[in-house]
């Protein structure tokens, strides 16, 4: 049986850098750019991830997941929001997560809403 984490990891698709739709400047060098969750998706957007902690099924939004994973912490506080450095909602790849606040999360989100004209 596999653990959680490889069932995430399963659900992973990285995409080339020439293809990915994110707002984040492109490089020649990188071969690949957002790494898209592959798994269920909430109809606002973001994915969601189901798995077994101890004895309990637990659902949680792939991003956090993610974040958890690249920090190796267990939890998360629900007062902690992850920001996707990208703006799209179905990339969990760490380097594009970061930890903010919710009223910064919001003045990125309008901040870059005006910069690309969303």
């Amino acid at each position: 049986m596999q653990d959680a984490e490889s069932l995430f990891r399963a659900k992973i698709k990285p995409i080339l850098s020439r293809d990915c739709p994110c707002i984040l400047p492109k490089s020649d060098s990188a071969k690949y750019c957002c790494h898209i969750y592959t798994g269920p998706v909430q109809k606002n957007g973001y994915g969601t991830y189901t798995y077994r902690l101890g004895s309990i099924l637990t659902t949680e939004m792939a991003h956090r997941y993610s974040y958890k994973l690249s920090k190796g912490i267990e939890t998360l506080s629900s007062k902690i929001t992850i920001d996707h450095i990208c703006v799209y909602q179905l990339c969990v790849r760490h380097s594009h997560l970061q930890s903010v606040s919710l009223q910064e999360n919001i003045r990125l989100r309008d901040e870059r809403s005006r910069e690309v004209g969303l």
